[in-house]
């Protein structure tokens, strides 16, 4: 059974819409050149306790900017997330592999609304 999805894209693969829906903000990761002398900076947006209590679902957004292997900076979206939780609410009903682009679809409409943009496209080629 297909429950919890991780998948990681690359700068050129996703744009913030709303820098502000993340702690801290990632204007930061965006505005400034350098990481102020640390190794990596991180930026997170997360269900409230509130979005929970009312079952509002949500993925796990972490906003990373670090040096790559390259030496230059990199910035990546990790995205977390049950695939059961976000169709159907609950992690009893099963996927099957005809549910992938409904997930695709109903990730994206979640995702905007998060403050992320990103295309159908990215998220069916995203590691």
């Amino acid at each position: 059974m297909i429950d919890t999805i991780v998948l990681m894209l690359k700068q050129n693969m996703f744009t913030i819409l709303d820098h502000s829906k993340f702690n801290p903000s990632t204007s930061e990761l965006y505005n400034s050149v350098g990481l102020g002398g640390q190794l990596y900076k991180k930026c997170v947006q997360n269900p409230t306790r509130d979005e929970l209590k009312r079952g509002i679902y949500k993925p796990r957004l972490t906003v990373t900017k670090r040096v790559s292997r390259q030496g230059f900076y990199e910035i990546t979206l990790r995205i977390e997330f049950s695939a059961p939780k976000l169709l159907y609410e609950n992690n009893f009903d099963e996927l099957v592999d005809s549910n992938f682009m409904e997930v695709v679809a109903r990730l994206k409409i979640v995702l905007r609304n998060m403050g992320v943009g990103i295309f159908e496209s990215s998220l069916v080629n995203a590691p």
